[in-house]
C-alpha cells in the first residue's frame, strides 16, 4: 500500500514542497520530505539527517511494484526539476543581463548591415581590425552565457535548469549562432562568413522590442494622480511617435537591404551572365567608389519603393525591369498601409476626449483610496493592476456584456447591446457560440446543448487569473462559479500546524464553488491555483435563471452537484489529519434541508408553470370552438 501527500503552509508567500512516500512493510516504513522556498532544493532532506538526490526518489516513486504518479502529480516534480540549477542561473530580467541584451542587440544590427555590404559589394579588408575582433568575441560570449540564461516558457514558469536550457536552446537558436561565429575568411570563404552572419536579420527587431516608450508612458500613467485630456493626447503622440521611429527605421533598413541585393544582383548578371548594356556599365558606376555605388543605389531603390522615379537612373535590361517590378509592388503595399497607420492616429487623436479612458478611471479610483485611508501597499496595488489589466486583455463580451446584476429575472435575461439585440435569434446565438465554443464543449454538463441556458448564461461571464494564490478558503462562502479552462488547481485543508494538506489536484475542465452556489454551504475544502485561467459567473445570475426559467435544469444539476460534494468531502474527511467538529455535521444537514427546501421550491414552480401551460391550451381550444360556431352560424 502506497500513500503520498504534499504539504504546503497557509500564510507564506515561500511554499513548502513536501512529498511523503510511505512503505509499509514488516510493520515499519519510511518518510520522505522536501523542503522548498520557491520550487524546489536540489536535495532532499531525509529525517535521519541524510539526503538523497531528487532524480533516485522519482524513480523510487515510479518503480514498477509502486503506485506510478499519474500526468497531474508528476506536474509538481517538473516544478522541481525546472530550478535545480538555480544558484548557478544568470536572471533573465536582472538589470546587467538587460544591459548585455541591449547592447548585443547593437551589435547585431552592426553584423549585419557591414554583412550586406561586404557581401554585395565585395569589399576586400585583409585587416582584421581590433573592433571586428572584439564583436566576434562578444558573439561567442553571448553563445556560452545563453547555456547559464534562464528563460520563461508559454506557462509563464522560469526554467533553471541547464538540461531543459540546453534543449531549448539546441532546438533554436543554437545552430544558426554557431555558423554566423565561424571565421571563414581565415580558409579564403569570406563571402560564405557573410552569408551565414545574415541569420542575425532574424534577431534584430529585438531591440526595439526591449526599448519600448510605452514602459515609460505607462509608468507615467500609473504614477500621476489624475490624468487630464492634455496628458492623454501627449502620452499617445509619445506612443505614436515612437512607433513611427520605428517604421521609418523599418523602411530605412529595407532599402539598405535591396540596394545591397540590387548592387549584387546586378553585377551577378554582368558578370556570368554577361549583360553587357546593365545599370552598372551605363552610368559608369565602377569609376566611384562603393561609398557613391551605395548611395546611387539606395537613391534608386528608395525612388522605385516610393514609386516616385524620377527617370535619372532606371533599369536597363528585361532582367533589372523584372526586378523593380517587384519592388514596386512592394512599395504601393507599404505605402498603403503606412497611410493606413497614419489616420487611424489621427482617429485616435479625434476621439480621445470621447473615449472612455478605462486605465484612468482605474488610475482616479486608488488615487481616492490613498487619499482616505493612505499610500496603499505596493503589493496590493499590483494585484488591482494585474487584474484588471488581465481583464480587459481576456474580456471577450465587452459592451456585449449585461451589466444588469439585479436580483430581476427580466433584467439578467434581457440583452443590453442594441447591435446584437437587432440580430435575428439565430445570429446571436451563433455570435454567441464564436465567442464561447471553448468553454462550451468544456463544461458541456453545465451549459448543456438541449436548450438556450448557455446562451443566456455567457452574458454574464467575466476573466479570472490566479497564480499561486487561494482561490477559495476552507469555511468561506464563494459567491461566484469559477470555470476553470486552463491551469490546475489543489483541494485540500489546512491540519493543526497551519498546513495545507493536498488531497486532489485538478487540471482545466472544473468548476469550483458549486457547493457554496447550489447547496448555500460554505466551503468544506481550500482551493490553491497555479497559473489558472477561469471564467466567472455571479451566483445570483446562475440560480437565477436555472430557478425560473430551466427549473428542470436546475434539480438534475443538483443532483450532481450533490454526489460531486459527497464524493469530495468523503475524499477530504478520508485524510490523517482533518479535524471533524460539530459544525460539520451541521453543514451537513443545513446542506440536506435547504436541499429539500430548494427541491419543494422548484418542484412548485414547476406545477404553476405546468397549470399555466394548460389554461393557455384550454384557451385556444375555446376561441377555436368559437371560431367553428360564428362559421356554422353565419354573420348576420
Amino acid at each position: 500500500m502506497v500513500k503520498y501527500s504534499r504539504v504546503f503552509p497557509a500564510k507564506s508567500k515561500d511554499f513548502e514542497f513536501v512529498s511523503k512516500y510511505q512503505k509499509l512493510a514488516a510493520g515499519s516504513f519510511m518518510t520522505f520530505e522536501c523542503l522548498d522556498t520557491e520550487y524546489a532544493q536540489p536535495d532532499i532532506q531525509f529525517r535521519k539527517s541524510k539526503t538523497i538526490r531528487a532524480s533516485k526518489l522519482i524513480k523510487l516513486l515510479t518503480f514498477k511494484k509502486t503506485k506510478r504518479l499519474d500526468e497531474e502529480n508528476f506536474d509538481f516534480y517538473e516544478r522541481y526539476d525546472i530550478a535545480k540549477h538555480e544558484k548557478f542561473i544568470i536572471k533573465c530580467d536582472s538589470k546587467p543581463k538587460i544591459l548585455f541584451n541591449i547592447f548585443m542587440n547593437i551589435l547585431v544590427i552592426y553584423s549585419v548591415i557591414m554583412s550586406l555590404f561586404l557581401l554585395a559589394f565585395e569589399v576586400v579588408d585583409k585587416t582584421f581590425t581590433v573592433f571586428e575582433i572584439f564583436v566576434w568575441l562578444m558573439f561567442i560570449i553571448e553563445l556560452i552565457l545563453t547555456f547559464f540564461t534562464e528563460f520563461v516558457d508559454e506557462k509563464g514558469k522560469s526554467i533553471k535548469n541547464f538540461r531543459i536550457i540546453a534543449i531549448k536552446y539546441a532546438k533554436t537558436w543554437l545552430l544558426f549562432d554557431f555558423l554566423a561565429i565561424l571565421p571563414l575568411s581565415y580558409t579564403g570563404n569570406p563571402n560564405t562568413e557573410y552569408f551565414l552572419r545574415m541569420s542575425r536579420l532574424l534577431k534584430m527587431s529585438r531591440l526595439f522590442y526591449m526599448i519600448d516608450v510605452r514602459n515609460v508612458t505607462n509608468y507615467l500613467r500609473l504614477n500621476s494622480k489624475t490624468i487630464s485630456k492634455k496628458q492623454r493626447i501627449l502620452y499617445l503622440i509619445i506612443e505614436k511617435s515612437w512607433d513611427l521611429i520605428i517604421e521609418i527605421c523599418s523602411i530605412m533598413f529595407f532599402c539598405y537591404f535591396l540596394s545591397c541585393l540590387w548592387w549584387y544582383y546586378v553585377n551577378l548578371l554582368r558578370d556570368y551572365r554577361k549583360v553587357h548594356y546593365n545599370f552598372v556599365d551605363f552610368y559608369g558606376l565602377n569609376d566611384f567608389d562603393t561609398n557613391h555605388q551605395l548611395i546611387v543605389c539606395m537613391y534608386f531603390i528608395f525612388t522605385t519603393l516610393m514609386t516616385v522615379g524620377y527617370g535619372d537612373y532606371s533599369a536597363r535590361n528585361s532582367y533589372e525591369m523584372g526586378f523593380c517590378i517587384f519592388i514596386m509592388l512592394i512599395g504601393s503595399a507599404w505605402l498603403a498601409l503606412t497611410i493606413s497607420r497614419v489616420i487611424s492616429f489621427v482617429k485616435e487623436l479625434e476621439k480621445i476626449g470621447e473615449v472612455k479612458d478605462n486605465l484612468n478611471d482605474l488610475v482616479v479610483f486608488i488615487n481616492n483610496l490613498e487619499n482616505i485611508h493612505g499610500v496603499m501597499p505596493s503589493l496590493l496595488k499590483k494585484k488591482v493592476l494585474a487584474h484588471f489589466n488581465y481583464y480587459w486583455k481576456h474580456d471577450r463580451l465587452g459592451r456585449l456584456a449585461n451589466p444588469d446584476w439585479t436580483r430581476d429575472i427580466h433584467g439578467l435575461l434581457e440583452i443590453s447591446d442594441e447591435t446584437l439585440k437587432s440580430l435575428p435569434k439565430k445570429l446571436q446565438q451563433n455570435t454567441l457560440d464564436y465567442l464561447f465554443k471553448d468553454y462550451f464543449n468544456n463544461f458541456t454538463k453545465f451549459f448543456g446543448t438541449e436548450d438556450e441556458f448557455r446562451y443566456d448564461i455567457c452574458l454574464h461571464m467575466q476573466p479570472r487569473f490566479y497564480d499561486n494564490e487561494y482561490i477559495l478558503l476552507q469555511g468561506d462562502f464563494c459567491q461566484e462559479l469559477l470555470l476553470m479552462q486552463k491551469g490546475y488547481a489543489l483541494m485540500g485543508f489546512h491540519d493543526e500546524n497551519d498546513n495545507f494538506i493536498i488531497c486532489q489536484n485538478f487540471s482545466s475542465g472544473i468548476i469550483i464553488g458549486e457547493s457554496s452556489v447550489f447547496l448555500k454551504m460554505p466551503s468544506f475544502a481550500s482551493y490553491k491555483a497555479y497559473d489558472v485561467e477561469a471564467m466567472a459567473i455571479p451566483d445570483h445570475a446562475v440560480t437565477k435563471i436555472l430557478r425560473e426559467k430551466y427549473p428542470a435544469r436546475m434539480l438534475n444539476y443538483m443532483d450532481i452537484v450533490r454526489n460531486r460534494t459527497a464524493s469530495l468531502m468523503a475524499n477530504v474527511e478520508g485524510h490523517e489529519g482533518y479535524i471533524k467538529t460539530d459544525a460539520r455535521h451541521k453543514l451537513l444537514w443545513q446542506m440536506s434541508i435547504k436541499s429539500t427546501e430548494d427541491d419543494q421550491y422548484i418542484s412548485h414552480n414547476k406545477r404553476l408553470k405546468d397549470i399555466y401551460k394548460k389554461f393557455k391550451e384550454m384557451k385556444k381550444q375555446l376561441k377555436d370552438m368559437h371560431d367553428e360556431i360564428l362559421i356554422i352560424k353565419g354573420p348576420e
